[in-house]
Formats: C-alpha cells, structure tokens, sequence
C-alpha cells in the first residue's frame, strides 16, 4: 500500500459509540474528499458487549489479528450496563489489542 494509503481497523463500539463512529468518519470522510492526497481503507471488526450478548464472544474470531495489521485502529465506546462478562466485569476486547 502506498504511503498516502492507510488501513484503520474500527471497533465502532456499543450504545453511543456507533453514532460518535459514524459521525467521526463523516467528517475524515469530508476532509478527505476536502483535501485530498491521502485515503483510508476502513475494516470494521464486530466487537463489544452487544457483540458478546450475541455470540458469547467480545471481538470476532480473527479481530484481533486484522486489528494487529492495521496501520491504525479506532475504538468507539464499549460497554453496555447490563452486559457483563461471566465474571461480572465489563466487556472490553479493546484492552487487549
């Protein structure tokens, strides 16, 4: 990939993270479009407590290893109230990575 070529994993998160994900790559996408010369190849990777409610996992089964070759990652907000791990602490794939 060129230097003006970049890959970002995104955890969008849960609750209000998805919105402030959305918004946040409406305005890169913006600049982009903007200023040009340079351009983001975005790979979402299903993780969180909503994701872990569904499938009993809290990151998809390879997120972890896309999150790793990813030039860089962004993180919405994780966690949800209710949801909690077999141990009763939060869900949070993201201190791992």
């Amino acid at each position: 990939m060129s230097k003006d070529s970049f890959e970002i994993a995104i955890l969008a998160g849960d609750g209000i993270g998805t919105e402030v994900t959305d918004a946040t790559f409406a305005v890169i996408e913006a600049a982009q479009a903007r200023m040009g010369g340079f351009h983001l190849h975005q790979h979402e990777i299903m993780a969180g407590a909503g994701y872990y409610r569904d499938t009993g996992q809290d990151i998809e089964t390879d997120g972890e290893e896309r999150a790793g070759k990813a030039d860089a990652m962004y993180v919405g907000a994780i966690g949800l109230p209710a949801i909690r791990a077999k141990d009763g602490t939060e869900i949070a794939p993201h201190l791992r990575l």
